[in-house]
């Protein structure tokens, strides 16, 4: 199928639709949706393919592909396409559980709050893309954050760095981050991580805010970052660091 992006009237049916949802979890999705021409219209001259995305990665790095080639204008700030792939991909974003029901949770899911950039990223769609562009240089510093399925939100271990976002344009500490707290052969998050005990996450928040108080963290390499952590730390640092 073609990329297409809501109307007006499409983004204020997906919205009945995700209302009706809550009181109605067996409701379908309304597909026709997408290419009804009063509801949708054309966005670019590419095809959207049907996959399945085992992590936020995969999504991100896939949605990066489609839309360099579709090369559409301030395209974080478009809601409508970002609403229309989201029905497109709804399977998955909000799928179907054991019981046939389907929990849809807060809207901002579904249809991106544009203006709300410590909000914007909840967006099932749009938030890991958006964290993948601001890396793209080297998207797997990224592993840690976007490591859960497309239905889950940003992990609480890492909501912290999403929602600050002078430390999530700090190259050097989103890749200290994946390289302490995610288990590169498991594929998930390492145990204890996102505690607020010694050497968990959110120290390790606390910590970088402070030491951002006397160094220019967008400066600094990952191994000039490692090495001025305390000693809580010790049990997540990573035997070994690559430069920056």
């Amino acid at each position: 199928m073609k990329l297409r992006r809501f109307t007006s009237s499409g983004l204020m049916q997906f919205e009945q639709y995700l209302d009706q949802l809550k009181v109605a979890p067996t409701t379908p999705p309304p597909n026709w949706l997408l290419m009804d021409d009063a509801a949708a219209e054309s966005a670019a001259d590419v095809e959207v393919v049907d996959q399945k995305f085992a992590t936020r990665f995969d999504v991100a790095e896939y949605l990066d592909r489609l839309l360099s080639i579709a090369k559409i204008n301030t395209v974080e700030r478009d809601a409508g396409l970002w609403a229309w792939l989201t029905l497109f991909f709804f399977g998955q974003v909000c799928p179907v559980g054991k019981n046939g029901e389907r929990s849809a949770g807060e809207a901002a899911r579904y249809v991106p709050l544009i203006d709300l950039s410590r909000r914007y990223y909840r967006h099932l769609l749009l938030g890991p893309w958006s964290m993948f562009v601001s890396h793209r240089d080297d998207p797997e510093r990224l592993r840690g954050l976007l490591t859960n399925k497309l239905e889950v939100a940003t992990s609480e271990t890492f909501r912290l760095f999403i929602e600050n976002p002078p430390l999530f344009a700090c190259k050097a500490v989103v890749s200290t981050a994946t390289r302490m707290y995610y288990d590169f052969g498991k594929g998930t998050i390492r145990r204890g991580a996102g505690s607020k005990e010694a050497g968990g996450c959110r120290r390790f928040v606390d910590f970088l805010q402070q030491l951002d108080c006397t160094f220019d963290l967008q400066r600094m390499t990952e191994p000039q970052l490692l090495s001025y952590l305390p000693s809580e730390f010790e049990r997540f640092k990573p035997r070994q660091s690559k430069l920056l």
